[in-house]
C-alpha cells in the first residue's frame, strides 16, 4: 500500500464525517470527499510538507464545499440542519439541539471540525489560517455559549 493510500485509510472517516455534518447528505458529500482527495492527489508530489497533508485535505474539502454551495443556490435549502439532527428526543437533546441552531456557520464549521472529524486545535487553525490558541478560545467561548443557552432552557 502506498503513503498516499494508508493516509486515504486513515483520514477518510474524519473528512467525510466533518462534510456531512455540514451537508446532510450522504452523495453530496461522497463526492465533495472524492473531489478533495482527487485534487490533493494531483498536488501530492508537489507538496514539500507532507506533515501538513490532513490540514490541506480539509482545506481542499472545506472549499470544495464552499463551490458546491455556492453553486447550489438554486436549490432549496436543508429543511434540517444537520448537525442539530443529531440530537434525540429527550429534553436535553432537544435544548441542545436547539441552542445549535442559534450559533453562526462559523461556529458550526468549528464544533464540526473539532467534535465531528477530531481534529486537533493545531489542525484546524492550519486549516483556516489561523493560531491554534485563537481557535481553541473560539471552541471553548462556542462551547460555553451552548451551555449557557441549554441551562436556560432548564
Amino acid at each position: 500500500m502506498s503513503i498516499f493510500e494508508e493516509f486515504y485509510e486513515e483520514t477518510f472517516d474524519s473528512v467525510y464525517k466533518y462534510v456531512f455534518s455540514r451537508t446532510g447528505q450522504k452523495d453530496i458529500s461522497e463526492d465533495i470527499v472524492s473531489t478533495a482527495f482527487l485534487k490533493l492527489l494531483t498536488r501530492y508530489s508537489h507538496i514539500k510538507d507532507k506533515g501538513r497533508l490532513k490540514a490541506l485535505l480539509f482545506t481542499i474539502a472545506r472549499n470544495c464545499m464552499m463551490d458546491y454551495f455556492n453553486k447550489a443556490k438554486k436549490i432549496e435549502p436543508l429543511e434540517n440542519d444537520p448537525l442539530t439532527d443529531l440530537a434525540g428526543e429527550d429534553e436535553e437533546e432537544e435544548l441542545l439541539s436547539s441552542a445549535l441552531q442559534k450559533l453562526s456557520d462559523e461556529e458550526k464549521e468549528l464544533i464540526s471540525f473539532k467534535y465531528f472529524s477530531g481534529l486537533t486545535f493545531r489542525e484546524i487553525g492550519l486549516i483556516l489560517n489561523t493560531n491554534e490558541k485563537t481557535v481553541q478560545s473560539r471552541i471553548y467561548k462556542i462551547l460555553e455559549k451552548l451551555r449557557e443557552e441549554v441551562n436556560n432552557g432548564y
